[in-house]
């Protein structure tokens, strides 16, 4: 078991709110604990609905600290902290498939799953369509070289090889509080991770590394690294006209 994985082991999911508990003082002294435990039903009676003002994190959420396969992926993408979408709510609560996914994501019991990285399984479409759309071009051009355009398996094939890291693993709809950076237990261990398992499995030529947001943070440079400077960062493109865009693409036609 990957070092981050158990790390994550320890954060219970039986009640709300969900959180490492090596992160619980941190988030205590920081005012975001204590917390509301909010369901759909209540998410939506809430003040917090349709506040367009709150940036505070969703702990009645399940952390995604990372999305996709660690083990088997060979293309990662490392990230700030993963979004929200009021639907986070109707989906984790009102639909068992869908949060049973984010479980089995968080605790990496991915191996029979033909999308390991949910967000690129079209069963989950109608939830969100943002790692499809930010590989859609990458998908384009796999289906048509690979796959007699076939979208579907390229997508398939994506969802495999294709790892998103989040250096902040709680949801929220902006991110303003940068402290968090540098003082959760949690952002620490991904920076551990992406410091030395992937930054060697990049120099080994086994990995391709695209951060495309606060670069600075993540700390890391080498072979098969792709740095987005500050322009890139800001809307974090993997289009074809991306440099992050353009070495994902050139890994997966290279190498199997």
């Amino acid at each position: 078991m990957l070092p981050i994985v158990k790390f994550w082991s320890k954060c219970q999911l039986r009640t709300p709110p969900y959180f490492h508990p090596d992160d619980r003082e941190v988030l205590t002294r920081r005012r975001v604990l204590p917390q509301a435990e909010l369901d759909f039903d209540r998410f939506v009676e809430s003040p917090r609905f349709g506040d367009s003002k709150d940036d505070q994190f969703h702990l009645s959420l399940i952390p995604t600290p990372y999305l996709g396969d660690l083990e088997r992926a060979d293309i990662f993408i490392l990230s700030l902290n993963p979004g929200f979408n009021p639907a986070d709510y109707f989906a984790e609560y009102e639909v068992p498939e869908f949060r049973r996914r984010r479980a089995q994501n968080l605790r990496q019991r991915l191996r029979r799953l033909r999308f390991p990285n949910m967000g690129l399984d079209p069963a989950f479409s109608w939830h969100s369509r943002y790692w499809t759309e930010k590989l859609r071009d990458a998908a384009i051009v796999i289906a048509q070289r690979k796959y007699a355009g076939r979208y579907l398996s390229a997508l398939e094939e994506l969802s495999r090889r294709v790892a998103i890291l989040e250096l902040v693993p709680y949801h929220s709809s902006a991110f303003s509080d940068h402290w968090t950076i540098m003082e959760l237990p949690s952002a620490k261990e991904a920076l551990r991770f992406a410091q030395t398992e992937l930054t060697s499995r990049a120099a080994d030529d086994d990995a391709t590394i695209v951060v495309t947001r606060q670069v600075e943070a993540w700390g890391i440079r080498g072979r098969n690294v792709i740095r987005y400077a500050s322009g890139e960062a800001r809307g974090a493109s993997l289009s074809m006209a991306s440099r992050g865009g353009r070495a994902i693409l050139r890994r997966i036609l290279t190498r199997e």
